[in-house]
């Protein structure tokens, strides 16, 4: 007999097949082929999303669940998103069912910021690498300017790491509760960002201005204002920085005329070359950063809160599930690029508009 292929489903196709919600790309006979061909797999991840999302609706919470069972479908524990055995064991008991939703939308929130997190590094990583052709054109000391930036711009990263994830837990704290999670998000992101790019620039004229203190170079965003007369008037000079200013709003719209392709595609080998040491970070995540930060930048798309989940769910391939189905248009344009042969197995299916 010959041992299944793996597949992960996400969690709308989840919803579907266990008769929760209805979706037109998904009918009896692809239904009924993918459970009898396929070992399926749901992750942690997207079970504590279904939680928030049904978490007044035990009926659908119960459904999900028993579709799990009656389907013999594996649970893959991911970071950030684990959910203890003793958890899933009192999620799976319906006859004494216990389940903390505060708790697991907590654990939500917290896995949410830390990967919100990232991205903001990632991105803002890539704007300065984009800006400095433009920044250091005129410095006599070139290598010895610009190894100072870069270790100021460390200090940087490492002195908000905590701070910005508290930003985004306490944002989506009270976002869920007002229902507008996503509209939150991107704001955040683009305000964090020009923030970031903001500092870098003032770090700069602090750096080449002999009439500056140095001892007023930056390292938190949220002291971003104290920066002496002189600093701010080159700043305010800077023709780059009056198109970021004029883009406030929309960060990235400034960077859809600045960058070139080649340039992006040095920084993402730095990419590449950083993340493999990491043994948590997979070839096809680093592929799959590397897509975002082409279409956030280059195209302008908006950060999405559904890239978070996208990203996790790319953990899970890695290690060792051999597909993934998913419903989310943009999801499937990624993994056309990064992924052919889950993509092409949505498309066997119909999961392709």
């Amino acid at each position: 007999m010959n041992k299944k292929e793996k597949v992960i489903i996400d969690t709308n196709i989840w919803y579907t097949f266990a008769k929760v919600s209805i979706n037109s790309k998904v009918n009896e006979s692809n239904e009924s082929q993918i459970l009898k061909k396929y070992e399926l797999f749901v992750t942690t991840a997207s079970i504590i999303e279904m939680i928030s999302k049904y978490q007044d609706d035990f009926c659908s919470i119960k459904k999900n669940l028993e579709f799990i069972i009656s389907n013999n479908i594996q649970i893959i524990q991911l970071p950030y998103f684990e959910i203890e055995q003793q958890t899933l064991n009192g999620l799976f008991d319906f006859n004494n069912f216990k389940i903390d939703v505060n708790k697991i939308i907590e654990k939500k929130i917290k896995g949410e910021s830390n990967f919100i997190r990232g991205y903001v590094y990632m991105i803002a990583s890539a704007c300065f690498h984009l800006l400095e052709d433009k920044v250091y054109k005129d410095i006599a000391d070139k290598n010895e300017i610009k190894r100072k930036h870069i270790k100021l711009t460390s200090d940087l990263f490492n002195g908000n790491f905590d701070y910005i994830f508290d930003i985004f837990h306490k944002k989506l704290n009270q976002a869920y509760k007002d229902d507008n999670a996503e509209q939150v998000i991107k704001k955040e992101f683009n305000d964090l960002i020009y923030l970031h790019i903001r500092i870098w620039l003032i770090n700069f004229y602090i750096l080449t201005d002999e009439r500056t203190n140095k001892s007023e170079l930056l390292s938190k965003i949220y002291n971003n204002n104290i920066i002496n007369e002189a600093s701010l008037k080159n700043l305010n000079k800077d023709n780059t920085w009056k198109k970021i200013e004029k883009n406030k709003d929309n960060i990235f719209n400034t960077f859809k005329k600045l960058p070139d392709n080649n340039k992006l595609s040095v920084f993402n080998n730095e990419i590449i070359s950083g993340l493999s040491f990491d043994n948590h970070v997979s070839d096809i995540v680093i592929k799959f950063i590397i897509f975002k930060i082409k279409k956030i930048i280059l195209d302008g798309a908006k950060f999405q809160k559904n890239d978070i989940i996208d990203m996790i769910l790319l953990t899970a391939i890695s290690t060792g599930n051999n597909y993934l189905l998913t419903l989310d248009i943009n999801f499937l344009k990624a993994l056309k690029e990064i992924e052919p042969l889950s993509y092409k197995l949505n498309c066997n299916f119909g999961f392709i508009n």
